[in-house]
């Protein structure tokens, strides 16, 4: 198993849930965006956010279904 970094290091950030799908790794959680908490989830290490960053926000727990 590889180690990936979510985020460039530089601001806050905490993962909350960690789900596997075969070769596929997701993982819910925030980065702070430096005035408010950005919910996110990553899949195989790419950033997809959830939320615009104008209100704090997190993701707490993922659940895929691949089809």
């Amino acid at each position: 198993m590889n180690q990936v970094c979510l985020t460039d290091g530089t601001q806050d950030a905490e993962v909350r849930s960690i789900y596997v799908s075969g070769n596929n790794v997701y993982v819910a959680g925030y980065e702070y965006n430096g005035t408010e908490r950005v919910a996110k989830y990553w899949k195989n290490g790419q950033a997809v956010a959830l939320t615009d960053g104008t209100n704090g926000a997190g993701a707490t727990s993922i659940f895929v279904v691949e089809r």
